[in-house]
């Protein structure tokens, strides 16, 4: 007997259910096992002992309870920097313009310059080699916050590195080796303030003054008749910056790629643009973020 007009639509109405039905629960079994994989990397990082979400960063960034916080002083140090005009600061090493080959003496009136720039930030300098003494260091840094953390000590922590690079140099001119030694410590101090900072941008800078710091041992070597005492000691802090590892930097840049899905902390960079909003919002219904974010740690890893 042929099947009716009514029975035939039953039949296509079944088979449209059917596919949609299929779909669902492909659906379904991909973001579980995706989102399944996404929670076991994050235990296996946290087995490990390390953070992986913007909160676990913030407290795992720390000092120990009781001990003094360097990135107090230096940061009290940075409230006492005295800029000059741009035009008058130009002619100082370091912090300007002027550039000298490193074993070529400064000229007379670069020295007075330089001379008369650290008795204005004389306070500035004191509070530094203060907090070269203190063993720990953390900035106040809020990851709760998500993207919207701030990172303003960068920029004025690099320039007191190069404020004390200017000191050292004004030594090595007077042959004061043991006090232009002294301000290369309190250089390295003050750049590895930043070494546990889980940002890697931080680490940029660790290395970007580490390099500063090694030019200015160059020029007080090349200025300086150092003694094998001495030259240990700078020997020693050459040692000390190698120990420095960018790993610190890729343990937030993790938690960061982890978050972007997870708990939306990084959606903040979606702020105006609503069709970056929604990718993010599909990424994450469909399944694709997790498994693109377990990739992702994995390369940091």
């Amino acid at each position: 007997m042929p099947e009716t007009y009514e029975q035939k639509r039953l039949k296509f109405w079944h088979v449209l259910l059917g596919i949609f039905i299929l779909i669902i629960a492909t659906w379904a079994v991909y973001y579980m096992r995706a989102k399944a994989n996404f929670e076991a990397a994050c235990e296996k990082i946290r087995a490990e002992g390390h953070p992986i979400t913007m909160a676990e960063l913030n407290k795992w960034y720390s000092i120990p309870p009781g001990q003094q916080n360097a990135a107090d002083a230096i940061l009290q140090a940075v409230d006492h920097l005295v800029e000059w005009e741009e035009e008058k600061q130009d002619d100082l090493p370091v912090l300007g313009m002027e550039y000298f080959e490193i074993d070529e003496p400064f000229y007379l009136e670069t020295l007075l310059l330089s001379e008369q720039f650290l008795a204005d930030n004389e306070k500035a300098l004191t509070l530094l080699h203060k907090a070269a003494k203190i063993k720990y260091s953390r900035y106040p840094i809020d990851f709760k916050v998500g993207s919207d953390f701030s990172i303003d000590h960068l920029g004025p922590l690099k320039k007191t590195v190069q404020l004390l690079s200017l000191e050292a140099r004004l030594y090595a001119e007077k042959n004061q080796p043991d006090k232009a030694i002294e301000t290369i410590e309190t250089m390295v101090a003050i750049s590895h303030s930043l070494s546990n900072e889980p940002i890697l941008i931080s680490q940029l800078v660790c290395i970007a003054c580490d390099g500063l710091t090694v030019a200015t041992a160059q020029r007080v070597i090349s200025r300086c008749d150092l003694s094998d005492t001495q030259l240990q000691r700078v020997a020693d802090m050459i040692k000390k910056m190698q120990t420095h590892s960018m790993a610190t930097g890729f343990i937030g840049e993790r938690c960061f790629t982890a978050s972007m899905f997870d708990d939306g902390t990084y959606r903040v960079y979606a702020i105006g643009y609503f069709w970056f909003d929604a990718v993010l919002v599909a990424a994450k219904v469909t399944g694709f973020a997790y498994n693109d974010t377990v990739f992702n740690i994995d390369l940091l890893t």
